[in-house]
């Protein structure tokens, strides 16, 4: 797949070329036509049966210039792994396939200031596997800030979906305390809990009341010796008055109904007895007193070293060897004097000490500063490669030159010893010694 980088004026355009194309395509009319959150605006144009995108980059720069030499904290991975999930849905809305998606970090642009990205969708194309959702998780992977635990479970997370077939990220939505990180939307907040009043007391000593003061086999007990002198009742009524009801007994059937009375009534009235002489019992019975143990021992004060700091127990920790860890990508050059520089004319200099070296106004973003008003936020990006130093204009809005001759954008050119380079309307000289 051919990309190239045209100006037109104070505008930049990443342009893909295909051969054919048909302007009645649904795909090109909903990218042309909508304005789809986290997909770059892209234009096209057909010239002797080649059909041209162009995707307007202004401001933006690529992923992996962004995080070149640089690690990402765990708000700038959930912060991009948020928008790829919005992303996805987008494209499921419109009727898009994730698989004509540059996700090749060198073609995802993000907004210098919020980090937000921009992905080029190409219709009727598939990208090789160089674009494809394995190197973004791969990319996230390896520029993770490992000492920040969070953003490697996130990191990995992912690179395993992705493992597994799966595009879409699944982040946790939390606030962000740092400026780099994005602010929870204001519906995603859960509301205050109300407070209600704790009637658990109350019902407490109102179930009391009926199970312990009346335990369930007391209430039985009294129920049965109810019933039992209600039968009584009815027994005498029907010796005394057998007008009053619609049947006769005989003599012995008056004699067994009598007894199994009596003995019904004796058998609940001990019942009852014993329930009381239970209870009587209990309470005589002296309270126990709470068990109690002596205070624990105080534990020792940790003995710490002098000058060692104890690390928090939810972050990754590295022997204490006094070793510099490195961030990963960034190589070291040589220090003092003798290491590479940009000498600006008039005075100063920027020491190149480590590489890939980036150079801007966003003091966030870049390594070397420079406050002059035409350089961009991210402007150039100077890198070593097998002895030999490079420099690539990285999309800025007034250029970067080496030796009298303007870069096109997102291009890359050799440095040597004395040669000029141009920062916008800033002039430097570069040394390699």
């Amino acid at each position: 797949m051919n990309i190239t980088y045209k100006r037109n004026g104070t505008k930049t355009y990443l342009v893909v070329c295909k051969e054919g194309g048909d302007e009645s395509d649904f795909r090109e009319k909903m990218l042309m036509r909508n304005r789809i959150q986290y997909m770059a605006k892209m234009q096209s144009q057909i010239i002797d049966g080649v059909t041209c995108y162009y995707y307007d980059i202004q401001g933006r720069v690529s992923l992996s210039a962004v995080f070149a030499g640089r690690t990402m904290s765990s708000a700038q991975i959930q912060h991009f792994l948020r928008a790829l999930s919005v992303f996805f849905s987008e494209t499921e809305r419109y009727m898009l396939l994730p698989e004509e998606v540059l996700f090749d970090p060198d073609a995802i642009w993000l907004s210098p200031d919020t980090l937000d990205p921009e992905f080029i969708y190409i219709p009727g194309m598939h990208p090789d596997s160089s674009c494809s959702i394995e190197k973004l998780a791969v990319f996230l992977t390896e520029h993770t800030d490992e000492t920040d635990r969070e953003a490697a479970e996130y990191a990995y997370s992912y690179m395993e979906t992705v493992e597994n077939g799966y595009y879409l990220p699944n982040v946790k939505q939390t606030a962000a305390p740092d400026a780099d990180e994005v602010p929870m939307p204001a519906e995603d907040i859960p509301a205050e809990r109300e407070e209600y009043p704790d009637m658990s007391a109350d019902a407490e000593e109102d179930m009391s009341a009926l199970f312990e003061k009346q335990p369930s086999g007391a209430i039985r007990a009294y129920l049965c010796l109810g019933g039992a002198a209600v039968a009584a009742v009815i027994y005498v009524l029907l010796v005394l008055y057998p007008s009053l009801f619609p049947f006769y007994l005989d003599d012995n059937e008056y004699m067994i109904t009598g007894v199994s009375i009596a003995v019904l009534f004796a058998l609940v009235l001990v019942s009852v007895m014993h329930m009381h002489s239970r209870k009587r019992t209990a309470d005589e019975l002296p309270e126990e007193e709470p068990c109690t143990f002596p205070d624990p021992l105080p534990s020792p004060a940790p003995v710490k070293s002098p000058g060692y700091v104890q690390p928090p127990a939810d972050t990754f920790s590295f022997p204490d060897d006094d070793r510099t860890v490195l961030l990963r990508g960034a190589k070291p050059h040589r220090q003092g004097p003798l290491c590479p520089s940009l000498q600006k004319d008039g005075g100063g200099s920027i020491q190149l000490q480590h590489f890939p070296f980036i150079v801007g106004k966003m003091s966030e973003r870049v390594d070397g500063v420079i406050n002059d008003e035409g350089i961009s936020r991210i402007h150039a990006m100077i890198k070593e490669q097998d002895g030999k130093y490079y420099i690539s204009d990285l999309n800025s809005l007034n250029g970067t030159g080496v030796n009298g001759r303007m870069l096109d954008a997102n291009e890359t050119a050799q440095l040597s010893d004395g040669d000029r380079v141009s920062l916008a309307g800033s002039s430097f000289t570069f040394r390699c010694a």
